[in-house]
């Protein structure tokens, strides 16, 4: 599904939809729709399963590979650049430029730069998942029988990840966060999980600079210390 695209595409209303029916005389017979497809096992599908190197794991061309298999196998093709896949990745993640600044950016889209790296379970009546999924490169998992829920998810893609370096961003996605918790669009987990995952993800943006790099523990937990702690 490509950016703004719709669940109606998919599955459109009983009355725009003259496709196929279950043969049967009877109205509410000939009113069932089939199910929409939903096919996800193309994942990773072009990723490298052997590499020489430990530090090979992260190099920019194997984690693009993850993921969909477009991105991989645009980098196969001759008009490759990886600079402009990784913005393009980005773009489509937050449905606006990377020129747009933090404070015009939607509170969907702050949340969506956000959810692609930590695991929350989303309210599947809620219109964020719908959101998510039409506009910002969510992955459907199931669409209910009365099309009034819809299950998504971010699995792992390294291309849609984008690093929250500045603290306007930062401050942007937690209030974004506060804003849905109150909703109750999502749960924080009972020991509050989401924090437990933020922390440690705020601590890695801090590691890195431009690009994914080892890191030491020594200098993870240094991020932790009480003076000019990013997190």
């Amino acid at each position: 599904m490509d950016t703004f695209s719709s669940i109606s595409h998919v599955s459109p209303p009983v009355m725009l939809d003259p496709s196929h029916r279950p043969g049967s005389s009877s109205e509410e017979a000939s009113s069932i729709r089939y199910p929409p497809f939903i096919f996800n096992e193309t994942f990773d599908i072009l990723s490298k399963t052997i590499v020489s190197k430990h530090d090979e794991i992260l190099y920019l061309e194997h984690l693009c590979c993850l993921g969909r298999p477009l991105s991989a196998a645009y980098l196969q093709t001759e008009l490759r650049d990886l600079s402009r896949l990784l913005e393009y990745a980005g773009e489509k993640v937050l449905c606006c430029t990377s020129q747009t600044p933090v404070a015009q950016m939607t509170p969907i889209a702050l949340l969506a730069s956000i959810f692609c790296r930590v695991a929350v379970h989303l309210s599947p009546f809620s219109m964020l998942a719908h959101s998510l999924f039409s506009g910002h490169m969510a992955t459907a998992l199931h669409l209910s029988k009365h099309r009034d829920a819809i299950y998504v998810c971010y699995p792992s893609e390294p291309i849609l990840r984008q690093r929250i370096s500045s603290s306007e961003h930062k401050l942007g996605v937690l209030d974004a966060l506060k804003s849905a918790l109150s909703q109750g669009i999502f749960e924080k987990g009972h020991r509050g999980e989401i924090v437990g995952q933020l922390v440690p993800l705020y601590a890695m943006d801090s590691c890195w600079k431009d690009t994914p790099t080892s890191v030491s523990l020594k200098d993870f937990l240094t991020l932790f210390g009480r003076d000019g702690a990013p997190v």
